[in-house]
Parts: structure tokens; sequence; C-alpha cells
């Protein structure tokens, strides 16, 4: 095998550039785990006697897609004390925001259901982001009576909403 430590320089480099931020306290591991498939491939007599750079960011990319599996599957948590602040931190921040939008989302399906039925469909499928036409095609109705319903149906949305306390 070529010079080991060109290869190592070559696996550093592709492992930094291919391993995600939340995983950078692994980087040193997973070059080593590069290393060691590349010396069972040259054990086996598999390996080419100079591989070329591109063969060894491959053989990076994959130990690092083996890695970020391994940890997903896992599910693993630092025991480190110091390094769980900020992530709970975090998770606290995002919970807030999952239950303010579940709480928006709550909203918004009240409301719809005080719009009358044509309007309700239109706004409806307005929400689920289909166009005039393709609502228009999709109801049965003509494009300027489909406008009229959704710019009177968004209107009582808005109307109720603020009653909630949502403002644009």
């Amino acid at each position: 095998m070529a010079e080991y430590e060109e290869i190592r320089v070559v696996l550093v480099r592709a492992v930094a550039s291919l391993c995600p931020g939340w995983m950078t306290d692994r980087r040193d591991d997973l070059v080593q785990l590069a290393m060691m498939k590349l010396l069972r491939q040259e054990k086996k007599g598999e390996l080419n006697p100079s591989p070329k750079a591109s063969y060894l960011w491959k053989v990076a990319h994959s130990v690092t897609v083996d890695e970020i599996r391994r940890v997903k599957r896992k599910r693993e948590t630092p025991l480190d004390p110091a390094e769980d602040g900020p992530n709970h931190r975090l998770e606290d921040e995002r919970a807030g925001q999952d239950q303010a939008m579940w709480e928006l989302g709550a909203a918004i399906r009240e409301c719809l259901g005080t719009i009358e039925s044509r309007r309700r469909r239109v706004v409806a499928l307005h929400i689920l982001g289909h166009s005039l036409p393709e609502t228009a095609e999709h109801s049965g109705w003509r494009y300027d009576q489909v406008r009229n319903l959704l710019y009177r149906g968004l209107k009582q949305m808005r109307f109720c909403l603020a009653g909630k306390g949502y403002t644009p």
C-alpha cells in the first residue's frame, strides 16, 4: 500500500468535508475506521497498491454514512452534562415552537369549521397548495367563482384567527 500518511491526509480531508457538524467529535474515529477498512482490503489482496484519491473519498463516504446510520438507529446521547446543556435548551425551544404550531393548527381547523362549506373547500385546497385554476378544475366551478369563494373564505379565516389572537 502507498504511504500510509498520504492516505491518512486524504481521508482526514474527506471525512472533514463529509462529516456533519453534530459528529465533529467522531472525525478521528471515522478516519481510523476508513484506514482499517483499507488495511483489511489490502490484507485480502483486493486493494490497488496505490489507491486513487477518488477511491479514498468513496471509502470515507461509506464509513461516514454507516456511522450516521448507526448513531441514528441507536439514538445515542452524550453522557457528559456539559454537552447536554445546549442541546436541552435547543430541544426546549423546539418543543415550545412545536406547541405553538400545534395551537395554531388547532385554531386554523376551528376557524375552517366555521366557514360555509363551499368556501371551506376552496380555502382548504388553497392551504394545501392548490392554485385557483386547479381548484376550479377539481371542484367543477368557474374560475371567477372559485376566486371569489377563496377571497371571502380567507377574509373569514383572518377575522376568526384575529379573534383567537393570531394576526399576520
